[in-house]
């Protein structure tokens, strides 16, 4: 097929494009193969052709297409370590996790736990590298780059940790905190509790939420358990 071809010649080609196509083969003005698509094609561009003259044309979007064909392991010591990678992945308790609920902070906290027992593995290489009098920069390195993504994953931790902690002066923890008592008072009247067993008992709940080691113990508790 000659490459030079005239208008007429090409209109019959693009007449000739099936219904659907979204694109088109052609050979650009470098010489190169290439779709385009059946709008966007350039003056110099030349449509290919197959044998029985029809132009080569792409019906589908580019790229690898789908499939739903499932090929087995093509032996069983294959089959055996994709087992394992299974069995491995299942009790996997970042991926089961990040799977689960991805919206707990514990993900990030399993995410830096890796990071740190890749960077005590990368440790261990980089010593038994020098034992053996053998280049360690390139495992140093890698321990860097580890040590360093610990850093930043625990910063990230440390702000969430911040962050779902409650602001114990705030006025809406003040009016929770009032109703919580309201309602605590009319559980112990429920009761039938005396008013006076009512009054010393809040006399000295008062006196304990009102300490300065009862503050900080709450705010201990939600850091260590939030």
């Amino acid at each position: 097929m000659s490459d030079k071809r005239s208008t007429q010649d090409r209109k019959t080609l693009l007449m000739k494009i099936p219904a659907g196509t979204e694109r088109i083969q052609v050979r650009d003005e470098k010489g190169k193969l290439r779709y385009r698509r059946v709008g966007e094609l350039h003056e110099k561009d030349i449509i290919q052709v197959k044998k029985n003259g029809n132009p080569v044309v792409m019906r589908n979007t580019p790229g690898r297409r789908e499939t739903q064909t499932k090929v087995g392991p093509v032996t069983p010591v294959v089959r055996k370590l994709m087992e394992n990678k299974e069995k491995t992945l299942e009790d996997d308790t970042l991926l089961n996790m990040a799977k689960e609920c991805p919206e707990s902070t514990d993900v990030l906290q399993q995410v830096m736990v890796g990071l740190a027992n890749e960077a005590a593995s990368i440790r261990f290489e980089r010593m038994e590298a020098e034992r053996q009098g053998k280049e360690t920069s390139s495992l140093s390195m890698r321990r860097i780059n580890a040590l360093r993504a610990v850093g930043d994953t625990w910063l990230r931790r440390k702000e969430q940790i911040v962050s779902r902690t409650i602001d114990m002066d705030s006025p809406g923890f003040a009016i929770l905190f009032r109703f919580i008592m309201e309602t605590f008072r009319g559980s112990l009247e429920e009761s039938e509790l005396s008013s006076d067993k009512i009054k010393a008992i809040f006399a000295r709940l008062g006196k304990t939420l009102g300490s300065d080691g009862w503050r900080q113990e709450a705010k201990n508790r939600m850091k260590r358990d939030l």
